[in-house]
Formats: structure tokens, sequence, C-alpha cells
């Protein structure tokens, strides 16, 4: 596992320094090598996750940076992140290569949960859910790639909100199971709809072919046949974004800056077993309610597994840290090698290449340590921790011990 220390040097950035009881355990994982208080000037991109999609997303950073920021930036492109100028190679040969990865992709794949471990997994119930004005079925960040030193191989649990950006980084951390919980009911159906349909797909080709018109009629028969009286909402979501999803699913695939889940046959294949396993579990939730996230904590005591990997994706520049949300980050079952990931927006961040937003990692106990202390009373009080620090990266940050905390002065 690489250290975020170590992260920090290969990046070339300047940047800021389980429990189980006799309880039921996971099967093993094969381990191989994310206000209220608005930033000054500037809006960020609307909503809770954003607008647009990484199809959309500008191909320099947002925001004016120094020529030494610049530099260092295009060091990058050259980097093991996977930043490089882009390749017109054609499609069919991504799917030869693809192809010729999932034949030993196999020996990443994670076992079925047993019926125990399935029952404590999917007692964890839905909270509090809204009607938002967007449903953000894709994502408009486009390098979670630069998560990727601080997770890979971390294994334990995923906890994320969004869509189907958390698959791209359960397959890096090779998690043993995610839980996705979000606010608006939509994004918990979306899962429900990938886990009918990933399964059956033996490549990323096959999933895509789903989503082709002609495919409509087949695809909303065996939602409903999967998930019987359960399957209203999901077929909505197909039927209503079918062809958006055809888009951006189409994108991901040939996407040639850096590693997702669909465009990486090992990871397609850890996802699909994931779904296939059961190990995917979609909730609706508020992050700063009193039930989902606390019964998320005890159930991955239960079954021996920490969370490893928080993802909460700029939900905070929009909630505010209040006793509930803090009291949900304490009781995750989580541990010293956990981290947090998030994304931000301000006109003092560099944003990364092609995207909207600065990417932003931080060990778990440092972010527990910051609000033990009372002054974080948003979590853009601790970005603004690291623009005060002048540590932000070129579209990456690491929150850590060498960013000042407020109350440490």
């Amino acid at each position: 596992m690489t250290s975020v220390t170590s992260m920090k040097k290969e990046l070339s950035v300047t940047s800021p320094a389980g429990r189980s009881s006799g309880r039921p355990s996971l099967s093993p994982i094969t381990k191989v090598p994310p206000v209220t208080h608005a930033m000054p000037s500037g809006q960020p991109p609307a909503g809770p996750h954003g607008s647009g999609t990484c199809a959309a997303a500008t191909p320099t950073a947002l925001h004016p940076q120094s020529e030494s920021a610049r530099r260092t930036g295009e060091s990058l492109t050259k980097g093991r992140l996977g930043y490089h100028r882009p390749v017109r190679t054609r499609v069919w040969l991504l799917g030869v290569v693809l192809g010729v990865g999932l034949a030993s992709a196999g020996a990443h794949a994670q076992a079925p949960f047993t019926d125990a471990q399935a029952r404590i997994a999917n007692a964890v119930p839905n909270g509090r859910s809204g009607a938002p004005e967007r449903a953000y079925v894709v994502s408009n960040e486009c390098a979670h790639r630069l998560f990727f030193p601080a997770i890979e191989g971390l294994g334990g649990a995923l906890v994320a909100v969004g869509a189907d950006q958390s698959y791209t980084l359960a397959a890096v951390a090779r998690s043993e199971m995610i839980w996705a919980v979000d606010y608006d009911p939509t994004i918990a159906a979306t899962h429900q709809m990938y886990s009918v349909l990933i399964p059956d797909a033996e490549t990323p080709e096959a999933l895509l072919a789903l989503f082709e018109p002609g495919a409509r009629a087949g695809v909303v028969s065996r939602i409903e046949e999967r998930l019987g009286a359960s399957a209203g909402p999901v077929v909505r979501v197909y039927t209503r974004y079918r062809g958006r999803l055809r888009v951006y699913l189409g994108n991901l695939y040939r996407y040639r800056h850096g590693a997702n889940w669909l465009n990486d046959a090992t990871h397609y294949a850890h996802v699909r077993s994931l779904h296939a396993g059961g190990r995917v579990i979609a909730r609706t939730a508020d992050v700063g309610g009193t039930t989902t996230l606390i019964a998320v904590g005890d159930a991955s005591r239960e079954l021996g597994v920490p969370v490893r990997v928080l993802y909460l994706s700029n939900l905070e520049m929009f909630v505010p840290n209040r006793s509930p949300l803090v009291a949900n980050m304490r009781g995750l079952n989580t541990d010293a090698r956990s981290v947090l990931l998030r994304t931000a927006y301000s006109p003092r961040l560099t944003s990364a290449p092609r995207d909207h937003w600065h990417y932003i990692v931080e060990p778990f106990p440092d972010y527990l340590a910051r609000l033990a202390t009372g002054f974080y009373l948003h979590a853009n009080t601790i970005v603004e921790d690291l623009i005060r620090s002048r540590r932000g990266g070129p579209g990456f940050s690491v929150i850590d011990a060498s960013v000042p905390m407020r109350g440490s002065e």
C-alpha cells in the first residue's frame, strides 16, 4: 500500500505533509498492485455533486495558476497516475486489450456474501431522503486517478455518495464491499439497476450493449423479473436515463486519461464480482442523519471489516458539521489506514486538468482530530486550512498534520 507521505513524493506536488469477536467474517480478498460558508469569489458548479459530465469538462484547469504550478501539472501528464495526451486509438483496439485482460481478471473476483454476511450488511436501514432538482446519475468528476496512490489495495469497505464513480474507487482499493449512500433515491435506484445488469455482462462491451435502443424491452423485463414489486423506481431510472447513460458509459469506456471501472479489465472484473456477490448495498441517507451511517459502522464491526475509504465528493460544501454528522463520522468503523476523499471548488485552488474540481485526500484520523476541536463548523473550514497553508498542489492536495489545525496556533 502506498503511504500518503510517499504518495506526495511520487506526485512531485508541494502538499501538506477490525473487530469481530467471533462474528461472521468477510471472505478473504486478494490484495493486488477518496456552508453555507461559500468560498470567496466565484461559484462552484451547481448541485451537491456538480453538474455536467466528464465529456463536457474543459481540457485544461479552469482557474489561473502560477508558472511553477503549470509546469508541475505538466510533469504529472507523464506520471504514474495516467495523465497523458489524448491517443486516437481505435475503439476496437481497446476492446481487444480488455478482452485479453478479462481472461486473467477472475483471480481478483470476490466470493459472494454468505447468508449471514448478507443479513448483516443489508440490515442497514434507509435514512432521510429528498428530491433534488437534478439527479446526478452520471459523474462530472473526471480525475479520480489522483486518489489512486492513497487508496490502492486498502481493502475493507467503501462508503460513498454518488453513482458509479464509487466503482472505480472500489476497484482500485480492492474494496470488499460498498455501502452506497445518497440523499437522492434516484441514486440508490441507479445502483440497484447496475446490480441487475452488471453481473450478467461478462465484458464492458456487453454492459454497453444493454443501453442501446434495441435492448430496452429486454432490460426492462429483466429488471422486473429480478426485482419484482420493487422494480418500479429502477425501471424508471433505466427508461428515463438510458440514452444519457449510453453516452456517459461509452465515454468512460473510451477514456484515455486514466483507468476507470469500465476501461480496465481487472477493475471491471472486481466491480462485477462485488455486484454479483451482493456486496454493493445501496441506501438513501442523509450523511447528517441519525440512522444509516451509524448502522453502517455497527454492521462493519459485526462483519469484522473496517471502513477504509469514505468518499464524499463535494457534498461537504452543502452540509454543515452539526453534531449528528460528527457522530456519524466517529461511529464509522475506521482505523489508522482509513482515508477521506473529497472534491472542492475554489478560485484559490487549481482544478485538475480536464476537470472542474480540486481533489483532496485526508487521513481519517486527521479528519476526526479536526472535528474534535470544535472549530470546524463546516468542511469548507478544513479546505480553508489548506488554502491558508499554501500547500495546495495543481489539482490535488493532501490535508494532514502538516496543514496547521485551528486552535493549535
